[in-house]
């Protein structure tokens, strides 16, 4: 960080900055975890498969504050996780997929094979 009379700048008062304005943000529908000073949170107390217009404002929101979130133990069918992630917008195909399967949902998978 550099001091230059007395103002300091650089990538350690934004980093605080941007914690201190995330950190006062106050959600009363769902719980939020923090994964990292300014991006990534953990989302937890929602049901993605039956969401509230209030509930999905917070979400909304959480997203915009922290660019990516997670939920675990969804268990949502791809008619529900479709129709969670149109909320958001307009849904893309994905052009390479095998036949069969459905072109706006692209499962990642990682096991012990992988």
């Amino acid at each position: 960080m550099t001091v230059m009379h007395g103002l300091s700048f650089g990538p350690r008062r934004f980093l605080d900055e941007m914690r201190n304005e995330l950190e006062s943000q106050r959600y009363e529908r769902i719980s939020l975890r923090p994964l990292a000073a300014t991006v990534g949170a953990e989302i937890s107390g929602a049901d993605l498969s039956a969401l509230d217009d209030a509930t999905f404002a917070e979400v909304h929101q959480a997203f915009l504050d922290y660019k990516v979130v997670f939920f675990r133990d969804q268990d949502l069918t791809t008619e529900a996780h479709m129709a969670f992630a149109r909320r958001f917008g307009d849904l893309e195909e994905h052009p390479f997929l095998p036949p069969g399967q459905v072109d706006e949902v692209v499962r990642f998978e990682k096991g012990e094979e992988v």
